[in-house]
């Protein structure tokens, strides 16, 4: 054998020594790039980002609830800045659900709201969807709840609160809100929470039921907490029926007299200081309109309750509870994300990755 063959085979046995020795050692020979705790994270990133171009920002208007427990079927919203913006919640996502708001607190008064609901809705606003769950859409869902269409429950909640249908969608405490939208939203927080004294703990869903067919008593809400029909179907317990009828009629006089006249800020602060007198008494120290009128003007209010953050999606409000929500979930915290089944998927990859578990 020459030299140039001796040494083409050494050549060739050498490489494939080499070769062997490799795959020896690698079961997968072709470099492939890994998943590490980082490149979740950046995936993480990137789907909640696409979650919240999606999402939609829920305010829960009477003064402004805050501290609420606010759902579509399995999806949680998330308060954005319960000291700076009260009221404010987002879903990190589309709820397609009704919405379901409950727990509150009003920020403007410390009154424990009575529970709230809105049909989700998709109008968008700055590109971020925006909703208003108030007592005026609560109205309207409960008389849906009732068995009427959406725009038979939308036409009986306008004529029973003496507000256009246009207006049902406002929210209350927002700038420019009409004042007789302010003047419907707490004085049915008012007799929500006077009920709630008589024994009744979803009021303004019986109110619905009970006033779904206009009568010549019930066409508006003063009528009707007048009306002894009302009040026996609103009131199961027999016992409390007379005084939550005298109450309720003391409570919503009262509003109608200290109010008369007022607008704007004016008028949300005087029925607010009612609501907060109502919240602080028993049934039977709320049959006195006088008493009253007389404890509200001695009542001190937050200021929080009087304006409303427009959240969109270039807000620095927005951008930090997007970031704070991406380090909670990058910890194993996917409230807002529970139906969101990429983000789950990667925080189950990093809980994999770390050996640690997951919590919600």
């Amino acid at each position: 054998m020459d030299t140039k063959n001796l040494s083409l085979l050494f050549k060739t046995s050498f490489l494939a020594a080499t070769m062997s020795m490799v795959i020896g050692c690698s079961e997968n020979p072709i470099p492939t790039s890994t998943a590490t705790e980082a490149s979740v994270d950046a995936e993480i990133d990137q789907a909640i980002d696409a979650a919240a171009a999606n999402g939609t920002v829920v305010t829960v208007a009477d003064g402004l609830g805050t501290g609420c427990t606010v759902k579509s079927g399995d999806l949680t919203a998330i308060e954005v800045d319960p000291t700076g913006s009260p009221g404010q919640y987002i879903f990190m996502g589309t709820p397609t659900e009704d919405i379901t708001v409950t727990g509150c607190k009003d920020a403007h008064t410390g009154a424990d709201l009575p529970p709230m609901s809105a049909k989700a809705k998709d109008a968008t606003e700055y590109g971020l969807k925006s909703l208003a769950v108030t007592p005026l859409t609560t109205m309207v869902k409960s008389y849906q709840d009732s068995g009427l269409t959406e725009a038979e429950a939308r036409t009986r909640t306008a004529e029973i609160l003496g507000v256009s249908e246009a207006e049902l969608d406002q929210n209350p405490v927002a700038e420019g809100a009409s004042d007789a939208v302010i003047k419907a939203a707490v004085k049915l927080t008012a007799l929500a929470k006077t009920l709630e004294k008589a024994g009744n703990t979803d009021p303004l869903k019986a109110f619905a039921s009970a006033t779904k067919t206009k009568t010549a008593t019930t066409t508006t809400i003063d009528e009707a907490v007048n009306d002894d029909t009302v009040i026996n179907t609103v009131v199961t317990n027999a016992a409390n029926r007379a005084v939550a009828k005298s109450a309720a009629k003391a409570v919503t006089d009262a509003i109608n007299e200290n109010s008369a006249g007022q607008t704007g800020g004016d008028l949300l602060d005087t029925i607010a200081k009612i609501v907060k007198v109502v919240t602080s008494s028993t049934a039977a120290e709320l049959t006195n309109k006088e008493t009253i009128k007389t404890k509200s003007t001695s009542q001190t209010l937050a200021a929080a309750g009087k304006t409303v953050v427009v959240i969109t999606t270039d807000s620095e409000l927005f951008k930090t509870v997007v970031a704070q929500k991406k380090e909670d979930v990058k910890n194993g915290n996917t409230e807002g994300f529970e139906n969101n089944e990429a983000i789950k998927t990667k925080v189950e990859e990093k809980t994999t990755l770390s050996g640690g578990t997951a919590t919600n």
